[in-house]
């Protein structure tokens, strides 16, 4: 009985990716390989389109060029960074890319990559509804905790960090549809982590939130800066569950069902 092709539509590639190709051919996917970012998305025409994986190598300026040019086509597409022998998915300088890219994952060298697709594909990547992700960054145990049941209770995949320092090592921390940040916090503060995001993390929504620093400076006052950096929305501490709810579904929405 022949083996059933899962429904991937056809896969562009961006770069050498060695060996994707022929990994994706053995399973009967189709694939189409270009070397320039033109002829890449000369290549997404077909509506079935649902995924590009991007060589390493390929420099950050021209990925994103590509990656800006499919979503007009593909809005819904997503984006795979493919690794370089020997290389790790834990260096920052991956991750820094990944997320400078807005992959939804990184393929490692030697690894399958019709099972990372098919995995992104039963999380709804590629689709127009797929589970958004959110990290929420706050020094203190209690706020993470009551942010992260919100936020879950809503759909959102959640990830805690107590720094941003911790996020920026953790390979969890790509494909971040929201980033909720605490303003101060050991390390890097919730102003440089504003203005790390806008800097290099492409599609990530920024909420800041803030009680200001006790007898030295109002919430209002960090809020406000927050909101000059480029933070997408602010809100006060303590924070109304309902309003962090609504905001954050404002700003990137959720699946309407949680990933499997």
């Amino acid at each position: 009985m022949p083996v059933q092709k899962p429904s991937l539509g056809p896969i562009l590639l961006l770069g050498r990716c060695a060996g994707v190709e022929e990994a994706l051919a053995v399973f009967g996917h189709t694939v189409r390989n270009a070397a320039s970012v033109a002829a890449a998305l000369a290549n997404s025409g077909d509506p079935d389109t649902r995924f590009a994986i991007i060589d390493a190598s390929v420099p950050i300026a021209d990925a994103v060029k590509f990656l800006d040019g499919l979503a007009e086509i593909r809005p819904h597409a997503a984006a795979v960074l493919a690794l370089p022998p020997g290389a790790d998915s834990s260096d920052r300088l991956h991750l820094d890319h990944a997320r400078a890219l807005g992959a939804a994952a990184i393929l490692m060298p030697g690894s399958d990559p019709a099972t990372l697709l098919a995995a992104l594909a039963r999380k709804g990547y590629g689709g127009a509804h797929r589970t958004r992700r959110a990290m929420i960054v706050d020094d203190t145990a209690t706020v993470r905790e009551i942010f992260r049941t919100m936020l879950a209770k809503a759909g959102f995949d959640v990830f805690v960090y107590e720094t941003f320092d911790a996020a920026l090592e953790s390979p969890e921390a790509i494909a971040i549809d929201l980033a909720v940040l605490d303003i101060f916090m050991p390390g890097i503060s919730g102003i440089e982590a504003i203005r790390v995001l806008r800097r290099g993390w492409r599609g990530t929504k920024i909420l800041a939130v803030s009680a200001g620093l006790e007898g030295r400076m109002e919430a209002s006052t960090t809020l406000q800066a927050a909101d000059r950096l480029g933070a997408d929305r602010i809100l006060p501490k303590p924070v109304d569950g309902a309003a962090l709810i609504a905001t954050a579904q404002e700003l990137v929405g959720a699946s309407i069902s949680r990933a499997a």
